[in-house]
């Protein structure tokens, strides 16, 4: 986009300087001036000049219209509207039968989110608009992701008319469908396993459910299963919108209600009120104790959470679920040796069951506590359960740094890099790695990675603080 604006800027301003330089008067050489310095500043990339420049020659002629498309091409793309808005309004009045101004209409529209998503014919003004098909696509799966549906949708809607090949939109829609209406999205649950994308599993995963529970669960139920089947998949926009469901349904169906809370907390709502009806309506559910016990350590607030789970816990004392939140729990009020107990407790009551083997490895690792005897042994074991999974490798690495087998963390980490290339820990232990033992410049590689993978991750973060400590 920058490329093609620059290019054709400076076209209109070539020849606007060509026609100046041969005219006589004094003011076509002012204007020759200006239009010099907003080439040079658009040869240079230097868009914010460029664009004033182009401003201060349109003071000389205000009339010029291969002057105003360059400065609504830079005012959209340095995002001030405003000025987009006023070259828009002249390039109407100076040649208002023109096709392209309706495409730059729809662009600013867009890009001022001002665009009606339901417009009958957006998906046909889109096509007919270089380069919108792609930015209203990218704009319908960023509303999606973000839980704005009623906007998302009928963007996605036009997207698969303007191009039905859009395999992705389409599973996109099929999910939103089956956490709002689940028989009604079993063609299209069943049709997106035609064509691979990434929410293919969670797809197939829906419709599976959806047809096992036809004519056997309640209605209420099955969106509950389904908001259960989008938090595994962290779906939780999605999750939320099926919990919604199944407490409109049945309004006392308390674990419903405690998911939707869990729900309402991890996409950035409080779920507290209702967490409270799901106690209300069952006050000795332990699942739903531990979910209430989940939300205040969520907020930091673990001396209100430590007596809910020590309830759970009085009412169902084999659960390995609540032992790993005592864990949590215990940590983050520093009784390290409670914190140490509880976790190795739920191992035990699951040895099988491999994110608890993972949760005592990051706690032993974390605090550095008995590595040896505790956190090396759980990382080999969550290992076994799940040797394709890059945690298990990158736990097992970061315990060998630790112990200062150094070639043995090189060999597990750079495994979990194989399997998890996207993951700021595993570049960020790499770099620590690589520090300790003098390769600065492998330290940098790999920190200079994580930094850049996410950068409001925790990791990421430490990691650009120790490239700023070494390159001080």
């Amino acid at each position: 986009m920058m490329t093609y604006m620059r290019e054709n800027g400076l076209k209109s301003i070539v020849v606007l300087l060509v026609l100046a330089a041969f005219a006589p008067s004094a003011l076509p050489h002012a204007l020759f001036r200006t239009l010099n310095q907003a080439q040079s500043a658009l040869e240079h990339n230097h868009q914010t000049e460029a664009l004033s420049a182009i401003e201060q020659a349109l003071l000389f002629e205000p009339a010029i219209q291969g002057l105003h498309q360059p400065a609504l091409d830079l005012a959209m793309n340095l995002g001030n509207w405003d000025q987009a808005e006023t070259h828009l309004l002249a390039l109407k009045a100076l040649d208002p039968s023109s096709e392209d101004l309706k495409c730059a209409v729809l662009k600013l529209q867009h890009a001022r989110s001002e665009i009606p998503a339901n417009t009958p014919d957006l998906a046909a003004q889109s096509i007919e608009c270089p380069g919108m098909i792609d930015s209203l696509r990218q704009l319908g799966i960023d509303l999606f992701n973000a839980g704005f549906f009623d906007a998302a949708i009928p963007l996605l809607e036009n997207q698969v008319i303007a191009q039905p090949e859009s395999y992705q939109e389409q599973t996109m829609l099929a999910l939103y469908a089956a956490a709002n209406d689940p028989e009604s999205a079993i063609d299209q649950l069943r049709e997106s396993q035609a064509h691979p994308n990434q929410y293919m599993r969670l797809a197939l995963d829906l419709l599976i459910l959806i047809q096992d529970s036809q004519n056997r669960d309640s209605p209420a139920y099955l969106y509950a299963m389904i908001g259960q089947a989008f938090a595994r998949a962290d779906e939780w926009y999605l999750a939320h919108e099926a919990f919604k469901n199944a407490t409109h349904i049945d309004p006392d169906y308390a674990q419903a209600w405690g998911y939707l809370g869990v729900s309402q907390d991890n996409i950035g709502l409080d779920g507290e009120d209702a967490l409270h009806e799901a106690l209300r309506l069952s006050p000795v559910d332990p699942l739903l104790l531990i979910l209430e016990a989940m939300h205040f350590n969520r907020k930091g607030e673990a001396s209100i959470a430590l007596p809910i789970l020590e309830r759970a816990a009085a009412l169902d004392d084999e659960n390995p679920a609540i032992a790993a939140e005592l864990g949590h729990t215990y940590a983050s009020l520093g009784d390290l040796e409670s914190a140490r107990l509880a976790y190795t407790q739920a191992t035990l009551l699951a040895p099988e069951e491999p994110s608890f083997w993972h949760l005592l490895a990051e706690f032993s690792l974390r605090y550095e506590l008995d590595i040896t005897a505790l956190g090396l042994p759980a990382a080999r074991n969550a290992l076994i359960l799940q040797p394709f999974l890059g945690q298990s490798w990158r736990s097992l690495g970061y315990a060998h740094y630790l112990l200062e087998d150094f070639p043995l963390a090189q060999r597990a980490l750079l495994r979990a890099v194989d399997i998890t290339p996207t993951d700021p820990t595993t570049h960020y232990y790499l770099g620590l790695l690589f520090q300790t033992q003098g390769r600065s410049e492998e330290a940098i590689a790999a920190w200079t990675m994580a930094s850049g993978l996410s950068p409001d991750h925790t990791y990421a973060q430490l990691a650009q603080r120790a490239l700023e400590n070494l390159t001080r």
